[in-house]
């Protein structure tokens, strides 16, 4: 159920909202990384390669099948983690969007 919450949350503010935002600012870009990039150098995101990393970990976990207990184990505790960065980045994010 974690898991499943972080990679749509992570998917909603990347696809949907990050589109949006760069929209209402007459900023266009058509490549994933340069919305990242564009955002990076609009204060709407600190490093874009932080959002890249979130958006490989929800490849990971909605891809990955593994057999290996350790290693979900291991998955489930970085989702903790990333899961309560991105939750953050989004109230952060919110107040930004209301001053457009």
């Amino acid at each position: 159920m974690m898991t499943t919450r972080f990679g749509k949350l992570q998917y909603i503010i990347g696809y949907k909202i990050f589109s949006i935002i760069l929209n209402l600012l007459e900023e266009g870009a058509v490549a994933f990384i340069d919305k990242l990039n564009k955002l990076e150098k609009l204060g709407y995101i600190d490093d874009a390669n932080w959002w890249i990393e979130l958006r490989e970990i929800r490849n990971k976990i909605a891809h990955d099948y593994p057999e290996d207990h350790d290693l979900i184990c291991s998955h489930l505790s970085v989702v903790i983690i990333k899961a309560a960065e991105l939750i953050e980045f989004w109230q952060k994010l919110k107040t930004k969007i209301a001053r457009l």
